[in-house]
C-alpha cells in the first residue's frame, strides 16, 4: 500500500503547508456546486417553456391545403410574431446554458484543479508574483488541452454518430451506441483525472508521465478512485436518507454542507497518489527551475 500511504502523506503535508489554499478549493467547489444547481434549474426550464410556446402555437396554424389554396392564410400574423419571438428565446437560452457551462467547466473547475496542483509545490523562501501567474497560466493552458482532446472532441464526434443513426433510421442501433459511448465515456474520464493531477509538471514530464502512470498504474488508478467512490457513494446514499426523513431538511442541508468539503479532501488525496507515483520524495518547486530528472 506504498501509493496510498505516500498520497495520504503527501496530501497531508500539502494541507498543513498550504491551509488558505484549502480555503480557496472549498469556496471554489462551493461556487461550482451553486453554479451547476442554478444552470441545471434555470435554463433547462426556459428551454422547455421555449419548445412547448413553438409547439402549442403550430398546433393552430391551417395545415388543410384545400383551405390554403382557397385563399385561407397558414398562420396568423401573431402566430407567426410568437413562432419568431419563441424560436430567438430558444436559440438565446441554449447558447446561454452552454456558455454558462463552458465558463463553469474552463474557469472555475479548471481553477480547482489547478490549485489542487499547486498545494503539491513546495514552499520556498520567496514568492514571485509572476512565476505564479505563468504557472497558472501554463497549467491552465494543460487543462484545456485535456479538455479539448478528451471531452469536447469526443462530444462532438459522439453528436454526429447518434445523429447519423436517427437519420438513418436505425433506432434499435442507438440504445447500443449509447451504452457504448457511457464506457468510453468512463474510459476518457479515468485519462482526464490522471491528466489533471500533472499539471505543474513541465510539457515534456507531463506527457511522458501521463502515459506511464495511466497505463503501468492503473492498478494504483483505480483502487484509489475505488475507495473515493465509496466514501462519495455511502455520502450521498446518506444524502438520500435525510431526504426521506419528514420534517428534518436540515439534516439534508447539513450533509449537502458537508459533501463539499468531502469532495475537496477526495480530490487532494487523489492528486497525492497520483503525485506520489513520480517520486516517492518527489516535490515540485516554486521556481521550477529545478525539477528532478530521475523521474521513473
Amino acid at each position: 500500500m506504498n501509493v496510498l500511504k505516500e498520497g495520504w502523506k503527501k496530501a497531508v503535508n500539502s494541507v498543513k503547508e498550504h491551509p488558505w489554499l484549502l480555503v480557496l478549493l472549498i469556496l471554489l467547489q462551493i461556487a461550482v456546486f451553486v453554479s451547476v444547481l442554478t444552470i441545471i434549474i434555470v435554463y433547462p426550464v426556459k428551454i422547455l417553456q421555449n419548445v412547448e410556446g413553438i409547439m402549442t402555437t403550430m398546433q393552430n396554424v391551417n395545415y388543410n391545403v384545400t383551405s390554403i389554396q382557397a385563399g385561407s392564410s397558414f398562420a396568423s400574423s401573431q402566430d407567426l410574431l410568437t413562432v419568431y419571438n419563441s424560436y430567438n428565446d430558444l436559440i438565446k437560452n441554449i447558447t446561454a446554458f452552454l456558455s454558462w457551462s463552458l465558463g463553469v467547466l474552463l474557469i472555475l473547475q479548471a481553477g480547482i484543479w489547478i490549485f489542487t496542483n499547486r498545494l503539491f509545490v513546495k514552499k520556498t523562501e520567496k514568492f514571485n508574483f509572476w512565476g505564479e501567474l505563468k504557472r497558472f497560466g501554463m497549467s491552465w493552458c494543460k487543462y484545456l488541452l485535456i479538455t479539448l482532446v478528451l471531452f469536447l472532441l469526443p462530444a462532438v464526434v459522439f453528436y454526429f454518430i447518434i445523429n447519423s443513426l436517427f437519420t438513418l433510421q436505425l433506432e434499435d442501433s442507438v440504445l447500443f451506441v449509447v451504452q457504448l459511448l457511457s464506457v468510453v465515456f468512463l474510459i476518457i474520464y479515468y485519462f482526464s483525472l490522471v491528466g489533471f493531477s500533472l499539471l505543474t509538471l513541465p510539457w515534456k514530464e507531463f506527457f511522458k508521465n501521463f502515459i506511464r502512470i495511466s497505463f503501468k498504474k492503473i492498478h494504483w488508478n483505480l483502487l484509489v478512485l475505488i475507495i473515493n467512490s465509496i466514501f462519495i457513494g455511502v455520502f450521498v446514499y446518506l444524502i438520500y436518507l435525510t431526504v426521506t426523513l419528514d420534517q428534518h431538511y436540515w439534516l439534508t442541508v447539513l450533509a449537502s454542507i458537508i459533501l463539499i468539503p468531502l469532495l475537496t479532501l477526495l480530490r487532494i488525496f487523489w492528486v497525492g497518489c497520483v503525485q506520489s507515483m513520480l517520486n516517492p520524495t518527489h516535490t515540485i518547486p516554486l521556481t521550477g527551475a529545478s525539477h528532478e530528472k530521475n523521474l521513473n
